[in-house]
């Protein structure tokens, strides 16, 4: 094999890594938690402040990171955009073919989070969270 062909095997490892990464932190918190988050703050009555902080910060700042990694391949590695761009088209297929298959710990990681915002915000009145009241 000669180095072109190498060269093309590890930068579409890079764009499967950086994609899984990148994916899962874009992919995951917006059709995973945000239909759970909006239950929470629209029972408890709160501010989508909360959930525009939370879960869109973070996709948005992994979304530039993968613009820049692309803008940073096509610039300075011209010749091996397409293996890259293969590579996270691969992984955004898995992800968004596994997202429905969701990890409790990390839902109920984000919840905490959202529940420690609201008392922090001092908008949290009710002793019990959303999911352990009476119905």
């Amino acid at each position: 094999m000669d180095a072109d062909m190498w060269v093309s095997v590890i930068v579409f490892s890079v764009g499967v890594i950086l994609g899984l990464v990148v994916f899962m932190q874009i992919v995951y918190p917006l059709f995973s938690l945000v239909p759970k988050v909006r239950k929470i703050l629209s029972e408890e009555g709160q501010e989508k402040s909360i959930l525009l902080s939370l879960l869109f910060f973070t996709p948005v700042v992994w979304t530039t990171v993968l613009l820049f990694s692309i803008f940073l391949v096509i610039r300075y590695l011209p010749d091996y955009w397409k293996p890259y761009m293969l590579g996270l088209g691969t992984v955004l297929i898995f992800v968004i073919f596994f997202v429905e298959r969701r990890n409790e710990e990390v839902e109920d990681e984000m919840i905490t989070k959202v529940k420690d915002r609201m008392k922090l915000t001092g908008s949290d009145s009710s002793p019990k969270p959303p999911w352990e009241s009476d119905i």
